[in-house]
């Protein structure tokens, strides 16, 4: 990891533009320039100071101001005031003046020590993906504001303290299972509630003045409802090292990522075929093909449980995809809901140079496996792998949350 655009110190507190800033030979006028010129795994730090405009936080950087009371990022309105890339991070600023103050594309991210205000919709919102929410005041405006919003998400949410939303304070929807601890959750319309098949593991929370503290949502042993003197629990802090944090978010990452759906292709030894398949906990989802001219010559679902066919469908628009829809099967376990199908796209499974194959697809699923044909060897992968092999047949094995352009390149094994 390395330091870049450490800012040169700017006197005045309000600052449109940042003349002057430099790292190394580069010179940046903006937050977002800096950001584009770091690499994953950088920490890009920013000093005490209020910079206007929307950023995107693109993959693996790690966002950093001097604190939540000196550095501000005032999106001056914008739908979305921080978007944030895969594996990416923010701490230590006040976030503030938009419709949603964070959002993770999809991706898993850390929100840190922030606080996020000022906002009319959404403080934290989550599609897919997950994410570490820790230390932030969460703090509501607008008829309709929430603090998180988690859909088809699984986030660990601690030590915040989220207060004045007139919708929700933490809200759950569409099936996934959401860790909620150490929060103090004070004066919303709701505390938390979970939607639609989502879940909630409780623990540690207080819960104060709210119309409602819960819905859909057990309380564990742990979590009271008690006074709370809200002018001292303030949860952000002096943010800890880059290092630290990115510590902690892999930890979570490895609570998460097996929480998600999983999906294997196997490739055949006909080029420009390969079968799709793809395994969840629950027993109503779409699986859409990423290329829009993929053929499904074949598909069906399977409670793997109940050892029946469940009920799925083939629709065109707006693109390739099969909807299994079985709303009346609510028992969750993992893995047990698959659907298969036969995909055929030539331009995804081709010859190469040399004799070598390539697998290329893009994905949303956050493990994935790919079967390679027997008696290929793995050249390469564009992502970070594990590659095993058995009855001579290779097995590569990918954790990526998030969007996933796969490129793997086989050749024949040699005499």
């Amino acid at each position: 990891m390395r330091a870049i655009a450490r800012f040169s110190t700017i006197a005045s507190l309000v600052v449109s533009t940042c003349i002057g800033v430099t790292h190394g030979n580069a010179e940046f006028t903006t937050i977002q320039a800096a950001i584009d010129a770091a690499e994953p795994g950088d920490v890009v730090s920013i000093p005490s100071g209020t910079y206007t405009g929307n950023i995107v936080i693109t993959d693996g950087v790690m966002l950093c101001g001097e604190g939540a009371e000196t550095t501000i990022i005032d999106g001056g309105g914008a739908s979305i005031v921080v978007n944030c890339g895969k594996s990416s991070a923010i701490m230590g600023f006040t976030i503030q003046n938009g419709t949603t103050g964070v959002y993770n594309a999809g991706n898993f991210i850390g929100v840190s020590d922030c606080v996020i205000k000022d906002i009319s919709k959404t403080c934290v919102r989550l599609t897919h993906g997950s994410a570490l929410i820790s230390h932030n005041l969460l703090q509501g405006s607008g008829a309709r504001s929430s603090g998180v919003v988690s859909y088809q998400s699984n986030p660990i949410v601690s030590d915040n303290v989220i207060v004045d939303h007139q919708w929700t304070g933490v809200l759950g929807t569409q099936h996934h299972v959401l860790t909620i601890s150490g929060n103090t959750v004070a004066g919303n319309r709701t505390g938390v509630r979970c939607m639609n098949g989502s879940e909630a593991i409780m623990d540690g929370n207080t819960f104060y003045r709210n119309e409602r503290h819960i819905r859909s949502v057990e309380l564990s042993d742990t979590d009271i409802i008690d006074a709370v003197d809200l002018t001292n629990a303030i949860p952000y802090r002096q943010p800890p090292s880059g290092d630290e944090f990115r510590a902690e978010m892999d930890r979570v990452y490895q609570v998460v990522a097996p929480e998600h759906p999983s999906l294997i292709y196997t490739l055949s030894d006909e080029l420009g075929t390969f079968s799709m398949a793809t395994f969840w906990p629950w027993a109503t989802f779409t699986v859409t093909a990423s290329a829009p001219d993929t053929a499904i010559d074949a598909y069906a679902a399977h409670d793997l449980v109940e050892l029946v066919e469940i009920d799925a469908s083939y629709e065109a628009e707006p693109g390739p995809r099969v909807v299994v829809k079985n709303v009346t099967l609510r028992e969750k376990q993992m893995d047990r809901y698959a659907l298969t199908a036969i995909y055929v796209h030539p331009e995804s499974y081709a010859a190469g140079a040399d004799g070598q194959i390539v697998f290329s697809r893009r994905t949303s699923f956050t493990n994935i496996r790919i079967d390679v044909p027997v008696g290929y060897d793995v050249v390469s992968v564009s992502q970070p792998y594990s590659v095993s092999v058995e009855a001579g047949r290779a097995t590569v094995e990918i954790v990526d949350m998030g969007r996933t352009d796969i490129k793997l390149v086989m050749s024949p094994v040699g005499p």
